[in-house]
């Protein structure tokens, strides 16, 4: 654990190797880091550790002590992560909504386009679909107005799959994906054009990644 809370990963792993006898103690060992990391605000790394905890759970006889241990470390460190992702939620739905209000008074429309299209961004990541897809219909008329081009649409329509996809309305998540790969064709200039392709990218691995998870819990 020391080695641990130091980042000192390799000397945690070869000090883990050398110590742990058995699933048991390499699960208690797991869930206690976490506990320890959680403590000290390092949060991310705290991630791999709970997630081993949870594997090796399956390992372990039905009522090991270990269990019980495991089930309220994880249940604590789920609460105070949920208080925390409400108020950060709160926060970045009333940011998005002052940068967009702003944007909207400056005159241009490509400021606008871009603070709406964070907004939307922000009802997803807050895991509101309907106001997403608002929003997806004001940047489309913002487009129209203003004869936008490949790039401002993409975005738009990247958006658009995210909110189905996030109310699990996959073909027409998919309609929109194909429509954002169609944009990405016609962009132009070489840095939009990177740009747009590596936002493709990133769209393509979520919607392959939440299908499998889709799979996953329906298999």
């Amino acid at each position: 654990m020391i080695h641990t809370c130091a980042g000192q990963e390799a000397e945690a792993t070869d000090a883990f190797a050398a110590g742990v006898r058995n699933a048991g103690e390499h699960c208690r060992m797991s869930v206690i880091c976490a506990q320890m990391l959680v403590a000290r605000r390092e949060l991310i790394r705290a991630v791999p550790h709970l997630e081993k905890a949870a594997e090796l759970c399956a390992e372990l006889p039905a009522g090991d002590e270990v269990l019980t241990q495991v089930a309220a470390i994880g249940a604590n460190i789920a609460r105070n992560a949920e208080a925390t992702l409400t108020s950060a939620r709160n926060l970045l739905l009333a940011a998005d909504a002052a940068s967009a209000a702003a944007c909207a008074r400056l005159g241009d429309w490509r400021s606008e386009h871009k603070a709406l299209f964070q907004q939307g961004r922000g009802f997803v990541a807050a895991g509101r679909p309907v106001p997403a897809l608002g929003v997806v219909q004001r940047l489309m008329a913002l487009e129209e107005a203003n004869q936008a081009g490949p790039v401002e649409r993409f975005f738009s329509a990247s958006l658009a799959c995210r909110a189905q996809m996030l109310r699990g309305q996959m073909k027409v998540a998919a309609g929109a994906y194909q429509a954002c790969r169609d944009l990405a064709g016609q962009v132009e200039d070489a840095k939009a054009r990177e740009m747009v392709e590596k936002a493709l990218t990133r769209l393509t691995d979520d919607l392959a990644a939440d299908k499998a998870e889709r799979d996953r819990w329906q298999g």
